[in-house]
Formats: structure tokens, sequence, C-alpha cells
């Protein structure tokens, strides 16, 4: 149960548990079920051999009214009011998934008059594959690693916002897909910088390729009032790149890491594929700092530092170690970061869950 959740966060799927009290609060429409301000469509039962009949009639409505149903690990057959081998239990049950109750691996089953449900005997990832048949992803992944990359969105006024933030000591990028069509902007929260960046649309989704530095995060707000660009970008070597459109023209920025020689850019303009490739007029050569003879002079009188290597070790150890000396190699120590909230707890064990009157 505890690794099934864990998958779903590393895979960018929010949600949340929800218990017999809350299910009694919910509230079943076209499709979805509404528990206090949140819209869910889709039900995951983990594995369970006992389901109150409350809770499975609110399951078959949401189902009936087009939500995607999803029994994982085993099939409730009994309840709390009656026991095991509760008739009405393993009736509800066998309507939801069309009489298929055998578990055919993740297989979806469709009826007339009511949304897809599957019952999945085992393994994470084939929930997961079965989640991405039946509700296209919020946030998606669609190019670079995805682990350890968590997100939160929310609506505020009208307006997206995913907050973004790479779990990894490592810099990283990838090309994050939202479900939100629209013109997304950059804001840093430690400096308050707001930036445009590179993005297209396709298939009402705004693609957006992004980068973080080490246990980086930042918040990605979409406007949906402005006109996204007719152009796609498939693939560049432009670092920092940002695309804007002006008088009709589009112009694509960005710097080239050295030692490339030339810039290239390919992908599409209102669906007509593009190519192009310039030489650069001067190639930067990749520079080598030689290990001595100069000095390493800050510019600003306080320089910011957010990470270092770290290794604990009893007092008066590390002089006679050789940690002070210059040639000392540290490559191996664990980096840290310097932040206080490194000291903020990760992992939580909660005693509960405790009815709440806004359905939170």
């Amino acid at each position: 149960y505890e690794g099934l959740m864990e998958r779903l966060v590393e895979r960018q799927r929010d949600f949340e548990v929800a218990d017999d009290h809350y299910l009694a609060q919910a509230a079943v429409r076209a499709g979805s079920l509404a528990i206090g301000r949140s819209e869910f469509k889709v039900v995951l039962l983990p594995r369970m051999t006992l389901i109150s009949r409350a809770s499975l009639a609110v399951v078959r409505r949401f189902h009936e009214a087009g939500g995607a149903v999803i029994f994982y690990g085993a099939l409730p057959s009994g309840s709390p009011e009656h026991g095991r081998n509760d008739p009405e239990i393993r009736a509800g049950v066998a309507a939801i998934l069309a009489g298929r109750t055998e578990g055919s691996a993740g297989a979806t089953s469709e009826q007339a008059a009511g949304g897809p449900a599957a019952f999945v005997p085992g393994g994470h990832d084939r929930v997961l594959r079965v989640i991405d048949r039946v509700l296209p992803a919020d946030l998606a992944v669609i190019d670079g690693p995805s682990e350890h990359l968590y997100y939160s969105h929310r609506v505020k006024e009208g307006t997206d916002i995913y907050w973004i933030a790479n779990d990894t000591g490592h810099a990283r990028s990838a090309t994050v897909s939202f479900s939100v069509a629209g013109t997304p902007e950059i804001w840093d929260a430690a400096t308050g910088e707001r930036r445009e960046t590179l993005h297209w649309v396709k298939d009402g989704r705004t693609i957006v390729p992004l980068a973080w530095s080490a246990f980086d995060g930042f918040a990605v707000v979409m406007h949906r009032d402005g006109e996204a660009p007719p152009i796609r970008i498939d693939r560049t070597n432009l670092a920092g790149a940002t695309l804007t459109t002006r008088g009709g023209r589009t112009r694509l920025e960005g710097t080239v890491r050295a030692p490339d020689r030339t810039a290239s850019v390919t992908g599409s303009w209102r669906d007509r594929p593009f190519a192009a490739e310039i030489p650069l007029q001067t190639s930067a050569p990749i520079q080598e700092l030689a290990p001595t003879g100069w000095r390493f002079t800050p510019a600003a009188e306080r320089v910011e530092v957010r990470y270092a290597a770290e290794r604990i070790v009893p007092a008066g150890r590390g002089e006679a170690a050789g940690f002070a000396d210059a040639a000392y190699n540290h490559r191996a120590w664990p980096l840290t970061w310097l932040s206080r909230e490194r000291f903020t707890i990760r992992n939580w064990w909660l005693l509960g869950p405790f009815p709440s009157d806004n359905g939170r």
C-alpha cells in the first residue's frame, strides 16, 4: 500500500487518501467524485477483502456516472456489516467489472453505462499503465528522467500554477508536458525573478523544456489568455532557449555551449517540418583552468553557497587526515544542501485519519 503511493508520487500522479468518512461526504458528478474542493477522475481501491456497503455504493455510483475504477491486488468480497462473502459486495464488484473478476493484468472493461474499470492482480507499474490509459497525466515527463521530480498543481484566481522540484543532488533537465494549454512563465520564489521560457502546444497540451540545479524548485505559471506560438521545437542545442512572437515574427534565442561550432534546431511551423543549422562566426573553446598560479577573488562582498561536500569525523581527526590541505581529494564526500530547509521532516507517521469539517 505504501509502495503503491510512493510509485504514484514518483510518476507525478496527484492523489488523496479517502476512508469511509470522506466517501460518505463525497458528491458524485458526471465522471468525477468531489470531496471538499477537490475532484477526482479515478478511484483506486488497494488490496482489501472487506469494504463497507455504503462505500462500495458510492464507488458504484461514481462508476455508473462515468468514473474510472481500479481494483488492485485483491477484490473485496465481504463487509464489516455482514462479514465475509457478503452477496451485496460481491454483486457490486461484479457489476463494476462487468463480471470480469478473474483479473487480466490490467485490462479495462468499457461499458455502455459507466466508466472504465479494471482489476490488476499485482504490480505497481501495471496499475500505472491502467491509470495512463483512463486518465491522461496532468504533468508528464516526455523526455529525460522522471524519478524524484515532484510537482503540485494549484489554480489561483483562474491561473494554473505548477510547483516542480528536483529532489536530487545533481542538476537535471527534462521536457515536460502540461495538460493546460497556455503561455508558461517561470517564477523563482527565491529571487522573485519572472521569465518567459521556450514552449509549444501539441494536441492541446503545453510542452516546455526545463532545467533544474541540485535540489532546485520553481513555479511554472500558465497564462491561458496568451496565444500559443504555431511553432513546435523538437530538438535544439541552444541552452536557456526562449521563444517570442512579435509582429508576426517568431524569434528563438539561446546560447551555444563550447565547443559546438553550429546552432541547430528542428521542429515544425503550423505542422510543416523544418530544420535549421547556423554556423557560428567564432567558436569558443572549452577553457581549462590550471591547478596552480591563479587566485580566486569574489566580485561581491557576499557569496551565497548553497551546497558543500560534507564528512562527519570525531573532533581533531580532520586536520590529521589532511582535510585542510589544498590537494586533499574530497570528491567522494556526499553533497549537502546548506539551506535550513534541509531540516524539514520528510517522512511522517500520522495518527488518524480523523473526521474534518472541510473535507480535507
